[in-house]
């Protein structure tokens, strides 16, 4: 398989700071890689939440649904209509 260019070159700083063997370059590597890992996580994150949810939409549109009717489900499910806070909330405190 292939790897992006990205991918290959921060591997390459990896290899050339354990290299270097001091205790510094070892820190660097591994500022390198949880850089790399946080970056790439977001760009995975970035790239397939746009799809989900136009597949989201899409679904309740072929269902017969409305966007005034996917908004009213939203803010009921996000919020206690008894005690006005959000579920979140009420969750955290039992």
């Amino acid at each position: 398989k292939v790897l992006a260019y990205s991918t290959i070159a921060n591997l390459g700083l990896i290899v050339a700071c354990a290299g270097l063997n001091t205790p510094l370059a070892y820190a660097a590597a591994l500022i390198i890689l949880s850089f790399h890992a946080v970056s790439k996580a977001l760009l995975i994150i970035g790239m397939f939440m746009p799809k989900l949810a136009f597949a989201a939409l899409l679904a309740a549109t072929l269902a017969g649904l409305s966007l005034a009717t996917l908004w009213a489900v939203s803010v009921a499910r996000s919020h206690d209509p008894i005690s006005g806070e959000r579920a979140t909330e009420k969750n955290r405190s039992t």
